[in-house]
This record gives C-alpha cells, sequence and structure tokens, in this order.
C-alpha cells in the first residue's frame, strides 16, 4: 500500500507518499521508505516479479480542482532499493487505470485533471526497467 489522504482535522487533507508491504506468512506490515511524490487518486499495479509501477495521482485535497496539483510522475518500487522515478506521463493526471498484461507489459489509460477528461493509453515494459 502507498500514499493516500491523511484527515489532519477538515478541511486540511494531505497527500502522503508513505509505503507499507504486507507478509502473509506472518500477517503483518512493514514500512517500507517513502514514494518520491506524495500522491492519491493514483494508478498501481503489481509486477510478477514483486515490484511495483505507480503512476499519476493528485497531491492536494483542498486545491484538488488546480492543474497545479496532478502528478506526471511514474515510480518503480523494487523490494531491495526502494522507490525511484522511471519517468513521467506526457500529462500530469488522477483516476487514471493501471491493468498487468502478459509479458510484464503495464497498460496505463484514462484519467483527469482539474479540467479535462484523457483517453490517452500508455505502455510500460517492465522488462527494460532498472
Amino acid at each position: 500500500v502507498a500514499g493516500g489522504l491523511i484527515n489532519r482535522m477538515l478541511p486540511g487533507q494531505v497527500a502522503t507518499a508513505t509505503a507499507q508491504v504486507y507478509d502473509p506468512a506472518t500477517g503483518g506490515w512493514s514500512a517500507v521508505g517513502p514514494a518520491a511524490r506524495a500522491r492519491y487518486n493514483f494508478a498501481m499495479v503489481a509486477l510478477t516479479d514483486g515490484r511495483v509501477v505507480m503512476a499519476g495521482g493528485a497531491n492536494e485535497w483542498d486545491n484538488a480542482w488546480d492543474d497545479s496539483n496532478f502528478v506526471r510522475e511514474v515510480e518503480l518500487y523494487t523490494p531491495s532499493t526502494g522507490w525511484q522515478v522511471i519517468g513521467e506521463l506526457p500529462e500530469p493526471r488522477a483516476e487514471l487505470a493501471a491493468a498487468l498484461l502478459p509479458g510484464d507489459q503495464v497498460w496505463l489509460v484514462g484519467g483527469r485533471t482539474a479540467t479535462r477528461y484523457w483517453a490517452s493509453t500508455w505502455f510500460v515494459d517492465a522488462n527494460n526497467l532498472p
């Protein structure tokens, strides 16, 4: 699990970059290093080798309808090294979707900003990531 909103007494809700990993063998959660960007309403997909791709999102609740609050970074979580930014979306956006396709291809689609809904799609080839 990563990101989300922290309710600091309404109306000020702050996005977080924290992340935790669940271990089904122990039933416990462990904190891992924070992502590079705080965000909520993003897309995230687990790869078959245990890495995770996270893309887009928004970073501020109080000004959620200001285009400057949307995130364009795509990050990769690797259990041995943590989070790193691996690229950017052509336009920042939240509420996009992600799906894992055969061969560890990640399909990112759609999303929105304050003034626009997007139908764009991108592919992230997990075989060519660091």
